[in-house]
């Protein structure tokens, strides 16, 4: 007996000996990974991926792919940003509450307390931040604005006025390049969503993603019906054996996008707006820039899907909740347009869920948990939401 007893304390000691070398070399990993980082940003990696992003941003006769060097760019903006951005859905808080209504005022009188990775410049996150904040993050919607306008040169009429015949002078590859921009976009907002917010808060940058983002959703919105018809008709094609597997076969008709790539690029699109207009009335108001549709109007406005869907509505009304909160003229649009109970209801049942313990509306729909509603939304502000979409 004493020999299998100690037989198991020595084998017990081993498995406890390799779990704690292995913690410490995941440490080491980490913070060898953290310097590169930081030497990365230190020698200037992302102005030059933003001056390489520029490159593209000149005349050409005809719409081109966009090509392989600025993709390869737009993936090593994507690993910079996962090896320094915090953990998919970490919840807002108090502080990024008070340090998103302070940058909506004056970025200049952000108390110290919104974010330890905002203020603390000495960090590699802190000297990321402050790098994306100069390059007007990258550069990442001048890159897709200058393929509109190169298509609206193509077509001579804007690319809003009639979407279908945009997305058929698009490049090939603008939809999947254009998720990756959204998605990096998103990945900035994990910092913060004051970090995206001050990074595009000049008027002509704010015109730029005003007309960027209601673009992106008047393609994804003209497009996604023949895609989802055009996706079932190959899917059935399959199963009976006379699938010709055509390069065009099961995605839509003008931008040759399947309908998982289109609903990639909405929920990206959605995403990346909630954390844009989260408490930040300028925003807020950029929404209902131009003539109708306006962007705002766009947002109820969206496939079916995304208010009948669980996992849909997961991803469109935490949005709906950030545009609206404290702009009564958003509210208007939604009640209009939409219902103020039906938003009044989400919030609820994600504040019961919370309150008994039970998954929220993301986590129950198999989200990412960046889709969450508290990473969406302060929770402490949930109370006021409820209220606010209350009165009429």
């Amino acid at each position: 007996n004493s020999k299998e007893n100690s037989k198991e304390n020595s084998k017990e000691n081993s498995k406890e000996n390799s779990k704690g070398s292995k913690r410490v070399a995941c440490a080491r990993s980490r913070a060898m990974r953290a310097d590169f980082v930081e030497l990365l940003v230190a020698s200037g990696a992302v102005d030059a991926l933003a001056s390489l992003f520029a490159l593209h941003d000149r005349p050409k006769q005809d719409v081109e792919p966009v090509p392989p060097a600025i993709i390869a760019g737009l993936r090593m903006l994507e690993a910079l940003l996962d090896a320094r951005v915090p953990a998919p859905g970490a919840e807002l808080g108090d502080d990024h509450a008070a340090g998103i209504r302070s940058s909506s005022g004056a970025a200049a009188s952000r108390p110290a307390a919104s974010s330890s990775f905002v203020t603390d410049c000495e960090s590699p996150a802190g000297s990321l931040i402050a790098a994306l904040r100069e390059t007007a993050l990258a550069g990442l919607p001048s890159l897709l604005t200058s393929v509109l306008l190169q298509t609206e040169a193509t077509l001579r009429i804007p690319v809003l006025q009639d979407p279908a015949a945009a997305a058929r002078a698009l490049p090939p590859n603008f939809v999947g390049v254009a998720s990756s921009v959204l998605r990096l976009l998103n990945a900035t907002a994990r910092f913060g969503p004051e970090v995206a917010q001050d990074a595009l808060s000049s008027p002509d940058l704010r015109v730029e993603t005003h007309h960027l983002l209601s673009f992106i959703l008047a393609l994804c919105a003209s497009e996604w019906d023949s895609a989802v018809a055009n996706g079932a008709e190959a899917e059935k094609r399959r199963k009976s054996g006379k699938s010709t597997e055509a390069p065009g076969e099961g995605r839509s008709d003008n931008a040759r996008a399947t309908a998982a790539e289109l609903e990639d690029l909405l929920d990206q699109t959605v995403l990346f707006i909630g954390a844009f207009a989260l408490l930040c009335p300028a925003n807020q108001d950029m929404l209902c820039w131009g003539r109708a549709p306006t962007l705002m109007q766009r947002l109820p406005d969206l496939p079916f899907e995304y208010y009948s869907s669980p996992e849909k509505i997961a991803v469109l009304f935490p949005t709906l909740v950030s545009v609206a909160f404290g702009h009564a003229t958003n509210r208007r649009l939604i009640a209009h347009e939409l219902s103020l109970e039906m938003v009044r209801d989400f919030v609820r049942e994600e504040a019961g869920a919370r309150r008994d313990g039970k998954p929220g509306a993301a986590q129950r729909a198999g989200l990412p948990p960046q889709f969450a509603f508290a990473a969406r939304f302060p929770r402490t502000l949930w109370g006021d939401a409820s209220e606010y979409f209350e009165a009429a």
